[in-house]
């Protein structure tokens, strides 16, 4: 049996390499603007010419900045959507769990805190590592601002400022049901989908001889899809967590709700 390739120094996983385009625009960038400022450097251009140049030089290192910043957030949310999306989905179980339950004090407080974390996995920064809830707990444990790794210090200050902006009203205090909701449309979206593929496909297997018995069975198919409704929607609920993943991507972090943290 061949063996799986390693990485360095027998490490099993290898980090994700870029796209071939996002490598060449990057690496276009840096050599233009290495051009551009030997181009500066000398004594004898012309006055014209080192203002375009300067100009130029400007706008690439802008891009170049972009870029790099928009490769980073693809790097980070191709290597934490699995963990993110399971994350999500313990919390989400958890919270219908407490919004059956009987009200009172306590279960109030439990809403607030698991949708706390939620929150935090929904808003969590795209260009930062992400520092799971769940790392070997049953249940989801803030980040501590104590630990000595940078990266959950900074979880640790965000977090906080999720707990905040709740209590300020600028981020979502319901984020399950906001989920909830797109879920849903989400499901609609992808039946409707389907089902119209599936028309579309009934009406290409058409008869030749124009007696019109492909109509009738198309009230038959009708009929039956009508009737399977329900199953559907039945279906839809049970489907595996794995299939969900793949189909939809992670909501994008609200930069609105962030402005305060990165300011």
């Amino acid at each position: 049996m061949p063996r799986e390739p390693q990485g360095r120094r027998g490490h099993g996983r290898r980090r994700p390499m870029p796209a071939r385009g996002e490598t060449t625009s990057v690496n276009k960038l840096k050599s233009m603007i290495r051009q551009t400022k030997r181009l500066l450097g000398k004594e004898s251009i012309e006055p014209g010419t080192r203002i375009e140049a300067e100009r130029r030089l400007r706008a690439m290192e802008l891009e170049l900045e972009e870029s790099m910043q928009s490769n980073k957030e693809r790097h980070f949310a191709t290597r934490y959507h699995k963990v993110k999306f399971f994350e999500r989905q313990k919390l989400m179980r958890r919270l219908r769990q407490l919004r059956r339950e009987p009200e009172s004090r306590q279960v109030r407080a439990q809403l607030f805190e698991h949708r706390v974390f939620l929150n935090y996995v929904l808003h969590f920064p795209a260009d930062r590592r992400y520092v799971s809830l769940f790392a070997g707990n049953k249940e989801p444990v803030a980040p501590s601002a104590d630990a000595p790794d940078r990266a959950h210090q900074k979880a640790a200050e965000f977090f906080k400022h999720v707990r905040k902006s709740m209590k300020r009203g600028t981020m979502a205090a319901e984020p399950d049901r906001d989920l909830h909701h797109r879920e849903e449309q989400h499901r609609r979206t992808r039946a409707q989908h389907v089902k119209r593929s599936e028309v579309d496909v009934g009406d290409g297997d058409g008869d030749d001889d124009g007696d019109g018995d492909d109509d009738e069975a198309d009230d038959d198919d009708d009929e039956a899809d009508d009737d399977d409704d329900d199953d559907d929607d039945d279906d839809d609920d049970g489907d595996d967590d794995d299939d969900e993943m793949h189909d939809r991507a992670d909501p994008p972090p609200s930069s609105v709700a962030n402005d305060d943290f990165f300011a």
